[in-house]
């Protein structure tokens, strides 16, 4: 499979949010064809544009250069847009931050891959 694709399965994730909650039970997750939770709709304005902004970077880039948000933001994508955003508190350790961001990452290299 080469060098992106080492350890890639034509099985994608059961669940990303399973998994999500497993890692970080209070982070939030939402699609972006649906409603957004009361969490979201409870926050600033300027901070929903934040993320969205830091989700469509995310999509794009598996990361996101400039942080607006006051949230890590990640993203599940389909064709390099956002699908379904994650949300994590910064105050959690880096370290188990980026095993979320090891494991989002492998998601969306998985759809890319094996889509048919």
């Amino acid at each position: 499979m080469g060098f992106f694709g080492r350890g890639l399965t034509s099985e994608s994730c059961a669940d990303p949010e399973k998994a999500l909650h497993g890692l970080f039970p209070e982070a939030c997750s939402f699609s972006v064809n649906a409603p957004p939770p009361e969490f979201i709709r409870g926050l600033s304005s300027s901070e929903r544009r934040a993320i969205l902004a830091d989700a469509a970077a995310f999509a794009s880039d598996f990361r996101v250069v400039r942080p607006r948000s006051s949230f890590d933001v990640f993203a599940i994508s389909k064709d390099s847009a956002p699908q379904r955003i994650f949300l994590v508190d910064r105050k959690i350790p880096r370290q188990e931050r980026n095993r979320w961001w090891t494991t989002i990452r492998r998601i969306n290299l998985q759809e890319a891959l094996f889509r048919t």
